[in-house]
């Protein structure tokens, strides 16, 4: 399965996203593995490196605005990784 590198515990990130914003993470999540090339590029980042670009950017389609900050102290990364990650999701 593709996804199991980047399995999240729902229940864990439910403090501090809405349900909506889980959902279109795991939908952004799927299209980006369904596409090779950018599935090649996601690998090779760290879980919590993309799981926060993941987050950014799902967190801003919901309207469930966080700052790049914020979601590196969820995902104890940096503000930087999120910045070189999320792009990928858009």
């Amino acid at each position: 399965n593709n996804l199991s590198k980047f399995s999240f515990d729902e229940e864990e990130l439910r403090k501090h996203f809405s349900q909506e914003t889980i959902e279109k993470a795991k939908e952004l999540l799927q299209k980006l593995l369904n596409d090779e090339e950018k599935a090649k590029l996601v690998r090779m980042k760290s879980k919590n490196t993309v799981l926060a670009g993941l987050f950014y950017v799902a967190s801003a389609l919901t309207k469930e605005r966080k700052t790049q900050k914020e979601i590196a102290e969820i995902f104890k990364t940096s503000e930087t990784s999120i910045r070189n990650t999320y792009t990928l999701f858009i």
